[in-house]
Formats: C-alpha cells, sequence, structure tokens
C-alpha cells in the first residue's frame, strides 16, 4: 500500500472512529507508542514517557488513556485525574454556589495530551468530555465542585472556547500556566 493511500486509510478511520478506545490503564503492560508519543508539551512528553505506567501501578491512580486498536492499541492521548481543593477566595470571584467551607473539594485534571499525529480531529474533544463524565461521576460519590486544571497558555483557548472553563487568576500573565475551573452545575447541564 501506498504512502497515500495509508494517509487516506487513516483518515478515513479517524473520521469512523470506531477503532479509538478509552480505559483506565492499570501500568499492567507497556502501551504501544508510549515511547515515541508528542503532544507538543515537553513536559507532557516526558511524563508520558517516564511516568505515566508509574503512575497507572500507583493506588487510586486515575489513568486513563485513549488507544487505537486499528494501530496496535497505540497510545492516542490519555488524562490523569486527582482529588484536590482549593481555598474558596481563589473561586468566589467567579463561581457562585461552591459551599462554605474555606477549602472547596474539587477534581483536579492534571495532565492531558493528545498525540499530535491525532490532533485536530476531534479526539481532544472525545478524550476532555471523559474527563467530565468522570468528574461527573466522582462528584456522585464523594462531592466535588467541579473541575480544576492549570492550562499551558496555548491551552487556554480550547478549554475556555471548547467547555466554558474560567480563568481564576488574571493578573499573573508572567505565569507558564493558568489556572481554571470548570463548576459542577455546567458538567451536568454539557452532559445532559
Amino acid at each position: 500500500m501506498g504512502e497515500i493511500d495509508k494517509k487516506f486509510e487513516k483518515c478515513v478511520r479517524l473520521q469512523n472512529s470506531d477503532s479509538f478506545q478509552v480505559k483506565l490503564y492499570v501500568g499492567d503492560k507497556n502501551i504501544e507508542g508510549l515511547k515515541q508519543f508528542d503532544c507538543n508539551n515537553n513536559v507532557i512528553n516526558r511524563y508520558v514517557r517516564k511516568n505515566l505506567r508509574k503512575q497507572a501501578t500507583a493506588p487510586g491512580n486515575g489513568v486513563m488513556v485513549m488507544t487505537d486498536s486499528a494501530e496496535n492499541d497505540r497510545l492516542i492521548g490519555f488524562f490523569t485525574l486527582s482529588s484536590h481543593s482549593l481555598c474558596k477566595g481563589l473561586l468566589s470571584p467567579v463561581v457562585s454556589s461552591i459551599g462554605n467551607t474555606t477549602m472547596i473539594p474539587v477534581v483536579k485534571l492534571t495532565m492531558f495530551g493528545i498525540d499530535r499525529s491525532y490532533q485536530k480531529k476531534g479526539l481532544g474533544i472525545r478524550l476532555m468530555n471523559q474527563a467530565l463524565a468522570k468528574t461527573l461521576s466522582v462528584s456522585e460519590s464523594v462531592g466535588c465542585a467541579g473541575l480544576y486544571l492549570e492550562a499551558a497558555h496555548d491551552a487556554i483557548t480550547f478549554y475556555q472556547n471548547r467547555f466554558n472553563f474560567v480563568p481564576l487568576d488574571k493578573s499573573d500573565t508572567g505565569s507558564k500556566h493558568v489556572p481554571m475551573f470548570l463548576h459542577l452545575n455546567v458538567i451536568t447541564g454539557m452532559l445532559a
């Protein structure tokens, strides 16, 4: 099969997307493409290549991976979730109805990435929807106010425009990351 035919076949498969699976990764086996993963972010790439499998074996790991079964279960993307808490003062300027305690429980999206060969195909949105669904599930069991993340500057638009995340602190423009939050009510509305 020629190179153009392979690219066309991959494009058709991406549109069909039946070969993509999102599943909990417990580190029990190597994932195809783990060492070659490249999402154009050196910090995330290094994490995936050196720490993802170790993190997956930890108790309560929260590592979800998206793989492509048509490519020998190649790693396409992933996210990690953890429990976290935020000071109410950080949330109150942008969110009402967050509770009465000084520390507000949230789910933290610690890491998120899509391999660059699969970017701009809607798979990041699909994977993020899985993270939102997991957050909603957690909230039904232990309670939380929403999903928190620290976005790289080049990812802010993705989180704001696609999912309505709200930046929490606009004052520090020199920071590498921008803290952002999505209230549980918004998540519930999006997934309804």
